[in-house]
């Protein structure tokens, strides 16, 4: 009699299952990386806004609440956009001089608020979901 050589069905079972088991692992830490990779522009564009907010307020005693009146320019945003960056709550007796927003529209688990204060202490905001991770 010839012996049929293979794996059985228990084994191949057992072998998706663990499959499936690190891969769900590792698409949890891919999302959170991805997510702090795109914070990182939103850190970069709050850096810019910072710079820019401490040359206006060394000339007219003030910081700006207009984004026309800084120097700074963005071209190549891709997960912000022009309409996530706010000046309306910058003060520089409070400290604050901009943030900008990554709302629930961009993506489902994330939803938050970057500030940047006179230190350049970035703050993340929970909106309507969580900051990235170590943020």
């Amino acid at each position: 009699m010839r012996k049929i050589s293979g794996f059985t069905l228990i084994e191949m079972i057992v072998v998706v299952v663990i499959l499936a088991i690190l891969v769900s692992i590792g698409y949890a830490n891919y999302t959170q990386w991805t997510e702090r990779s795109r914070a990182a522009e939103g850190i970069n564009i709050l850096g810019d806004i910072r710079r820019a907010q401490l040359v206006y307020y060394s000339e007219w005693g003030r910081v700006s609440l207009d984004m026309g009146n800084l120097d700074v320019e963005h071209t190549d945003l891709r997960y912000f956009d022009d309409n996530s960056i706010d000046l309306t709550a910058a003060d520089y007796t409070t400290g604050l001089l901009g943030s900008v927003d990554r709302g629930d529209y961009k993506v489902g688990k994330y939803g938050y608020e970057l500030s940047i204060d006179v230190n350049g202490t970035v703050i993340c905001t929970p909106t309507s979901g969580e900051c990235p991770p170590k943020m």
